[in-house]
């Protein structure tokens, strides 16, 4: 049987240089828990070049029709705000959080969009319940 990896928002703030990571992780664990569970949301983390989270916003609501955003709000404030890096982060996941259909295609174009950019995809995180999933590490992509 596999078993996907998973991280607790807590084992996110012990792993070495995750500890703001970890905390954002659990905000978004808390909104999500707190606000329309049930709905996937997708969020953008603007990275600094110190590895600072310089912003997170909620930019996209999923439905039926567009389960995804486009590029151009995902890099809109990332430009805006001159950070070097993006991590995405999709919320509101019922159980095990991991990859779910589109996840990886989604996750391949904001990467080459990114790097167009110049901003370049870091991570793109899962988050459900009291669990997290990263795609770069489980090495599902690579950091352009």
């Amino acid at each position: 049987m596999f078993v996907m990896p998973v991280f607790t928002a807590a084992q996110g703030a012990e792993r070495p240089g995750m500890g703001q990571m970890g905390a954002l992780i659990l905000q978004l664990q808390l909104f999500t828990n707190k606000f329309a569970c049930d709905q996937r949301k997708i969020w953008v983390i603007g990275m600094s070049r110190d590895e600072e989270v310089l912003f997170t916003e909620l930019i996209h609501v999923a439905d039926r029709e567009r389960p995804f955003p486009p590029a151009t709000p995902v890099f809109w404030q990332a430009v805006q705000k001159r950070s070097a890096g993006l991590i995405l982060a999709k919320s509101g996941i019922k159980g095990i959080p991991g990859p779910e259909e589109g996840d990886v295609r989604f996750m391949e174009r904001m990467s080459a969009a990114g790097v167009k950019k110049g901003c370049p995809l870091l991570d793109y995180l899962m988050v459900g319940g009291d669990s997290w999933y990263s795609m770069n590490a489980q090495r599902l992509f690579m950091v352009a």
